[in-house]
């Protein structure tokens, strides 16, 4: 018996509030490390004890060991037993080396020091990123120009070069086509038409106010007379009266497609059944 109600006691919820650690951080060594056949490098880090043993974690690096061999070398950069410290060294090396633009490195993301990549970026590696793109877009080299958009980069027209000349060029196509009555904004003859008569959407004067009044009351006037006439014939679907097959009440169409037929409640009840045999 005893047992049993330690084995209680044991299994009983705490009632002390529960405590939240942050995560450890473990002593952590930020390595270079470099192909000795092929020149490629790859920076990193990691918690072991034997960083020159340690291969890397990298996508890019592990495929390229194993097609090119383990012959490496490693440059240790530092051990540190400070996260923020580890964290600053890391992405200053990430930003200043230029691991992920640059063609000697195997790294596709900065290094943070945490977790193996910069989830957090800071404003000097947008610029970078950003400067990067820019070149590759004058070069020609950016994985998104095709053909077509490199004749638009080596004219200066292409949107994100956002230049002198792509400015130029947006502003004089838009005053030739606001010229040849062309525009979205002048829409021709019709709308330039619509515009003098005062009934185009845009003007909002007092012709188009009325004319939207006079619309209204058409549309009034419309539904009311198809009212009528079907209130007269006996049509209207007020009027019309239909059983349910469920409830057996009668009501009139509006109701019934709104709370009986397949929505109806007792659709699934044994009362409903008994209600059918009666």
């Amino acid at each position: 018996m005893s047992n049993i109600y330690s084995n209680h006691l044991n299994t009983e919820k705490s009632t002390e509030p529960r405590k939240t650690t942050r995560r450890e951080f473990k002593p952590t060594y930020l390595y270079v490390k470099t192909h000795n056949v092929t020149g490629l490098k790859y920076f990193g880090k990691t918690i072991s004890d034997k960083p020159f043993l340690y291969k890397g974690s990298g996508v890019v690096w592990r495929r390229h060991i194993a097609k090119h061999g383990n012959d490496v070398s490693t440059e240790i950069i530092g051990l540190f037993n400070n996260e923020d410290e580890c964290k600053k060294v890391a992405i200053e090396f990430s930003i200043n080396n230029n691991i992920i633009e640059s063609k000697e490195w195997a790294n596709l993301m900065y290094e943070n020091g945490i977790d193996g990549g910069a989830l957090v970026y800071t404003d000097e590696m947008r610029e970078t990123q950003r400067k990067s793109c820019f070149d590759m877009i004058k070069n020609g080299t950016h994985p998104w120009i095709g053909d077509f958009q490199k004749n638009r980069v080596k004219s200066g027209k292409h949107h994100l070069l956002s230049g002198e000349i792509q400015k130029k060029h947006a502003r004089d196509n838009n005053l030739k086509r606001i010229a040849k009555g062309t525009h979205h904004f002048v829409g021709g003859e019709v709308n330039n038409q619509r515009v003098l008569n005062g009934t185009h959407h845009f003007v909002g004067g007092v012709i188009q106010k009325e004319s939207a009044k006079k619309r209204i009351v058409e549309i009034k006037e419309l539904l009311g007379s198809w009212r009528d006439k079907m209130l007269k014939e006996g049509t209207h679907p007020t009027q019309v009266k239909k059983i349910c097959p469920f409830c057996n009440r009668e009501e009139n169409l509006a109701l019934f497609a709104r709370y009986h037929g397949d929505k109806c409640k007792m659709k699934n009840s044994t009362q409903g059944d008994f209600l059918l045999e009666l």
